[in-house]
């Protein structure tokens, strides 16, 4: 063991879930109440990326972090 200070390294981990045109519709209209308990009570950034039609979810490098 090394007498250096020990320190937490984070990572950025990503995943992007692909949202087919059926559940579109019904994300977009319930987005904040279906997204509002993940960010706060887990922590995660969420996006729903249109160009790809995708969700994306982040893992940020600390607790409560934002973009």
């Amino acid at each position: 063991m090394s007498s250096e200070p020990f320190h937490i390294l984070f990572r950025v981990v990503e995943n992007e879930m692909l949202c087919f045109l059926t559940v579109q519709t019904p994300l977009k209209n319930n987005w904040e109440k279906l997204m509002r308990p993940v960010v706060d009570q887990l922590k995660l950034l969420i996006r729903f990326n249109v160009k790809t039609n995708c969700v994306e979810l982040k893992v940020g490098s600390r607790r409560g972090c934002e973009e």
